[in-house]
């Protein structure tokens, strides 16, 4: 449930517009834990996408990697849509540039980029009846540099990994950070 409002004031030779959104979200009071996208001083792309249309998501996908130079992203079928990783080292401003293209749910872009952390979660574990399955890799050649505690992660849930992304990891001794939250 969302409430809006909207006012709009004439000010001489100018409008000021403000806008007032608040917004409701059921909550399963299942307790989650998420991982999240910050490596050291760079971020890894993740994506929520909160549609069941895959094809629409491959080829915004393809779109992103494309143009971007990204590599190879992995998607996990959600109830409700899609998460995708693209475990590249990415600057803030390249992940927030990459993030303003893509559709997805407009608070995953929002509320991070307005905390003092700006880290972007992705749930890893099970909802009471939204679980997190591997779908499928969508593999795309390229040179970045790419988190190698992001691509273990996915090592140990038994995903297959491309080999490309491994001899471009970067070994260093970042560790992922976890969150734990109520979703």
């Amino acid at each position: 449930m969302v409430f809006s409002i909207k006012k709009v004031f004439r000010v001489p030779g100018y409008f000021l517009g403000i806008y007032f959104k608040i917004g409701l979200k059921k909550r399963e009071g299942t307790r989650v834990i998420g991982v999240t996208n910050k490596v050291g001083n760079n971020y890894v792309l993740f994506l929520d996408y909160d549609i069941d249309d895959i094809m629409m998501i491959t080829d915004e996908i393809r779109a992103l990697q494309k143009k971007h130079r990204l590599s190879t992203a992995y998607l996990f079928k959600t109830r409700r849509g899609f998460h995708v990783i693209i475990p590249d080292l990415l600057t803030y401003n390249e992940l927030t540039n990459i993030l303003s293209q893509a559709t997805i749910e407009y608070a995953y872009l929002d509320v991070p980029r307005n905390n003092k952390k700006k880290v972007w979660v992705l749930r890893l574990t099970d909802k009471k009846d939204n679980k997190i399955i591997f779908y499928e890799q969508l593999y795309n050649e390229c040179t970045r540099t790419t988190s190698y505690p992001h691509l273990r992660l996915l090592m140990k849930k038994k995903i297959p990994v491309a080999a490309s992304q491994v001899i471009n990891s970067s070994y260093d001794s970042n560790e992922l950070q976890y969150a734990t939250y109520e979703a």
